[in-house]
C-alpha cells in the first residue's frame, strides 16, 4: 500500500506502528519521520514519538510528544503518555506536573488519578497517598491502571523489607568478578593453570566465606584452586 500511495502521511505513520510492534524499531522511525514530513500534525507526531519511546530514546520521545501538543493542545491523552515517560525515567516531579494538568480538568481521570498518588507515594512515602489508591481501585475494580499502580505499591513494600521477603543481589566484590569472567571468551577458560587464568582482586574489607565459596563453585570445571 506504501508503494501505491507512496504521499499519504498517515498511511506512512500506521505502517510505523505496525513495524514498530514487530520490534523492528529503526524502520518505523523512518516511516513515522517520513509520515511527518507529509502531514505534519498531533496524529503524526505522536507516530514519531512512539518510535523513539520504543528505541529508548526518552528525550526525543517527550519533546516528540511535546510538538503533538503544540499542533493539538486539548490532547490530554498526549499529556499522560509524557507524564508516564518521565516518571518512568525517575523524573517524577516534572511527570506529575502533567497529570496534574489533566486532573485540573478531569479531577478523577481513569489513568492520572491513579498514576498520580502512586508518584506522589514514590515523593513523600506519605500512606494517604497509598489509601486514597485504595479506595478509589475498590470503587472502580474495572480501572486496570489503578490495580496495575496497587500492584506496584506491593512491590515497593517488598523492597523495604530485604531478606525477610526478597533475596536482594549479593554485593560482595568476588560475586561481582563473576560477571567478568562470564564475559571471557571461552577458550580462555578452557585452559586450565593457564597465566590467563590468573585473577586479583583487591578487598577493602572481609567478606562471607560463602562468596570465596561461590567463586570456586563456579570456576571449578575450568580452573585448578
Amino acid at each position: 500500500m506504501l508503494n501505491q500511495f507512496p504521499r499519504e502521511g498517515f498511511l506512512a505513520g500506521i505502517t510505523s506502528t505496525v513495524f514498530r510492534k514487530l520490534g523492528q524499531h529503526k524502520r518505523a522511525l523512518e516511516l513515522a519521520d517520513k509520515a511527518y514530513s507529509l502531514q505534519p500534525g498531533d496524529m503524526t507526531a505522536i507516530f514519531q514519538a512512539g518510535a523513539y519511546r520504543a528505541l529508548g530514546d526518552v528525550d526525543n520521545a517527550v519533546a516528540t510528544f511535546q510538538k503533538a501538543l503544540q499542533h493539538n493542545p486539548s490532547r490530554y491523552h498526549i499529556k499522560l503518555d509524557i507524564g508516564d515517560l518521565l516518571c518512568d525515567e525517575g523524573k517524577i516531579k516534572e511527570g506529575l506536573q502533567y497529570y496534574d494538568n489533566v486532573l485540573k480538568v478531569e479531577p478523577q481521570q481513569s489513568w492520572a488519578y491513579p498514576s498520580a498518588l502512586y508518584y506522589r507515594f514514590a515523593l513523600d512515602e506519605n500512606s494517604k497517598w497509598q489509601q486514597e489508591l485504595e479506595a478509589y481501585a475498590a470503587a472502580h475494580p474495572e480501572n486496570n491502571r489503578a490495580t496495575h499502580m496497587l500492584r506496584l505499591f506491593e512491590l515497593f513494600k517488598i523492597r523495604q523489607q530485604p531478606y525477610r521477603l526478597y533475596l536482594p543481589e549479593p554485593s560482595e566484590a568476588t560475586i561481582a568478578i563473576l560477571k567478568q569472567i562470564q564475559d571471557m571468551p571461552g577458550d580462555k577458560l578452557n585452559k586450565p593453570g593457564s597465566a590467563d587464568n590468573v585473577f586479583k582482586i583487591g578487598l577493602s574489607s572481609l567478606e562471607a566465606p560463602s562468596s570465596r565459596l561461590a567463586l570456586e563453585t563456579f570456576l571449578e570445571p575450568v580452573m585448578h584452586f
